[in-house]
């Protein structure tokens, strides 16, 4: 089999994955408001501000604002100005925020779960090392 059928059939291989309901879940994770609340979850303890989440999540200051505005308006997130300087505002996941984003995670983590145990360690293993050898591969260009 030559090189364009491969690519042709790897491109067919990685739209059915992409599709499939776990990796759109899983994508939620990575972008947008569920990454916001997610970063915020893992991060209770840090004091929190729009500039901070811009940066550490590499998104853009009015994505960020965007996102928590609308994780605010859903019971997610409460701002609340800096005791020391009134112009900085401090982002705090709520209670109802971290029961949501922990259900979200927990039904990602069911589907990855299901996905190995269908797999095989074997399956898994091999799975695991390719796609390491891919994104090696890529970041050495």
């Amino acid at each position: 089999m030559d090189n364009i059928k491969m690519k042709d059939m790897l491109i067919q291989s990685l739209t059915k994955i992409y599709y499939m309901e776990a990796f759109q879940d899983l994508t939620e994770f990575l972008q947008g408001e569920q990454y916001v609340l997610h970063f915020l979850s893992e991060n209770k303890d840090v004091e929190i501000t729009p500039s901070y989440l811009s940066d550490m999540l590499h998104i853009s200051r009015p994505r960020v604002t965007a996102a928590i505005n609308t994780l605010r308006s859903k019971g997610y997130v409460m701002t609340t100005s800096d005791n020391d300087d009134r112009r900085k505002q401090i982002v705090i996941i709520t209670e109802e925020g971290l029961s949501f984003i922990e259900g979200k995670k927990k039904k990602v983590e069911g589907y990855f779960l299901d996905f190995v145990e269908r797999l095989g360690k074997d399956d898994s293993m091999e799975f695991f090392r390719l796609i390491n050898k891919i994104v090696s591969n890529v970041e050495e260009d």
